[in-house]
């Protein structure tokens, strides 16, 4: 099975500062942008309001915890974002 690689920019936005983290989504070819970005919208919205287990209370309120929610759900998978070049001028 071929896979495609879906790179997300989450932000959850806090009083003081944000939370921001850039997740690469690995999900079977087949699967768009826009379902990988639906199933992000719908997942948090069920681990703020719906969640009985209470997941992001336990392992907290962040994109880590929406990637692993959203890709254990799905099949997929996740890793936290490298990107191939950084550079650093003065």
């Amino acid at each position: 099975m071929n896979t495609v690689k879906h790179e997300c920019k989450i932000t959850f936005t806090w009083d003081n500062e944000n939370d921001t983290r850039v997740i690469d989504i690995c999900t079977p070819e087949s699967v768009s942008r826009e379902k990988v970005e639906k199933e992000l919208k719908e997942g948090h919205e069920f681990l703020c309001f719906k969640d009985g287990t209470d997941i992001y209370g336990t392992v907290g309120r962040t994109p880590d915890t929406l990637a692993m929610y959203v890709c254990e759900k799905n099949g997929w998978a996740f890793n936290i974002h490298k990107p191939e070049t950084c550079l650093v001028f003065d």
